[in-house]
C-alpha cells in the first residue's frame, strides 16, 4: 500500500511540476510613453489681464457690552 502512495505522491509532483513548466507566461506591460513635452507660448500670444485688487476689508464691528 505504501508503494501507491509513493507513486500517487511522486505523480502529483510531476504533474505540477509539468503544469507550472507549461503554464502560459505573460509578459510584463509596455512602460508608458514619455510625457509630450509643453508647447512654448508663441511670441503673438495675448497677455493675461491682471488680476482685480481685493476689495478691502470692511472694519470689524465694536463688541456690544
Amino acid at each position: 500500500m505504501r508503494k501507491y502512495l509513493v507513486m500517487l505522491f511522486v505523480l502529483m509532483l510531476a504533474a505540477t511540476i509539468g503544469l507550472s513548466a507549461c503554464a502560459e507566461k505573460k509578459e510584463p506591460p509596455p512602460p508608458p510613453p514619455p510625457p509630450a513635452p509643453a508647447a512654448a507660448p508663441a511670441d503673438n500670444a495675448a497677455k493675461a489681464a491682471p488680476a482685480a485688487p481685493a476689495a478691502p476689508m470692511a472694519p470689524a464691528e465694536a463688541p456690544k457690552k
